[in-house]
């Protein structure tokens, strides 16, 4: 099986070759900048484990095709997601180097997200998967909305948004692999299970970077959510409690945790295979990284 550093290298190689396909020139180089910047490639190296993880580490090489490709559109949505909230944020940096807006422009940057959205649904041509990928746009929008509403008053409520920004999208990523791989209903909902606990952990697990994270290894400025008054777990169990911010940091770190547990627990229904210890492994990495 491939290392996790040779799977990530392929999926950037297909993400490349598909964002200088974007027309014109001058709009494929903002999509190339952002989309080749970096960034962890979780969410499509999930879209290839799950395809593995339901056809016994050995899909054909169709499966496999359709894998990759729905690994980039997955890669996409994401990315595009990202050139709209740095928009909103008026941030500077992301994953190290200028926002889209910063380097092309504020129009570019519009442009940038939208096409990298089209992109992504042209090249995920697959009916079913193209149906996951319109829920995770769907739920991506009502979080976004939730946080410039205001609308986020608890820690349920937190829970909530975390799943709509982020934990929407590793569903989305987990089943449109299982349906390359030809899923059962059960394996699929089990992937949707795992990818719902793991996003709500990784978003948490952001919440606590945007505390106690140095920002040159982070890639992006600290402190952000404070300072723009973003709903964050860690603020808001401070203060419905009237915690100390430490104590609410390892509150959140206790529900990320607890996320990742129930996230591994859903794996027990899949197959035993060294996919489905890949995706194990990933859930201890979402709570333990550093950036």
């Amino acid at each position: 099986m491939e290392s996790f550093d040779d799977r990530v290298e392929e999926v950037n190689d297909e993400i490349r070759r598909l964002a200088r396909t974007v027309e014109p020139e001058s709009l494929a180089d903002a999509v190339v900048h952002i989309s080749t910047s970096g960034g962890k490639r979780l969410r499509p190296v999930l879209t290839t484990f799950s395809c593995e993880a339901t056809t016994d580490d050995s899909p054909t090489d169709e499966q496999r095709d359709a894998a990759l490709r729905f690994a980039a559109g997955v890669e996409f949505v994401h990315t595009s997601a990202l050139v709209a909230d740095d928009i909103i944020d008026r941030s500077d940096v992301r994953r190290g180097v200028p926002t889209v807006h910063e380097e092309f422009g504020h129009d570019s940057a519009v442009l940038t997200s939208n096409v990298l959205l089209g992109k992504a649904l042209d090249i995920i041509d697959d009916r079913d998967a193209v149906e996951a990928m319109v829920d995770a746009v769907k739920n991506l929008g009502e979080g976004e909305a939730m946080e410039l509403a205001d609308a986020v008053e608890t820690p349920d409520d937190y829970e909530e948004l975390a799943y709509k920004k982020t934990g929407a999208l590793f569903v989305a990523a987990c089943e449109v692999g299982g349906i390359a791989g030809d899923a059962t209903d059960a394996e699929l909902d089990a992937l949707r299970d795992y990818g719902r606990h793991l996003g709500v952990a990784f978003q948490i697990r952001d919440d606590v970077l945007d505390y106690t994270a140095d920002e040159e290894a982070l890639g992006k400025p600290v402190g952000k959510d404070a300072v723009l008054e973003r709903p964050s777990l860690v603020a808001l169990h401070s203060r419905v409690n009237d915690a100390r911010l430490a104590d609410s940091v390892e509150f959140a770190r206790g529900r990320a945790s607890e996320h990742v547990s129930e996230a591994r627990d859903a794996l027990d229904a899949l197959d035993d295979t060294d996919a489905r210890d890949e995706m194990r492994e990933l859930a201890g990495f979402v709570v333990d990284r550093s950036k």
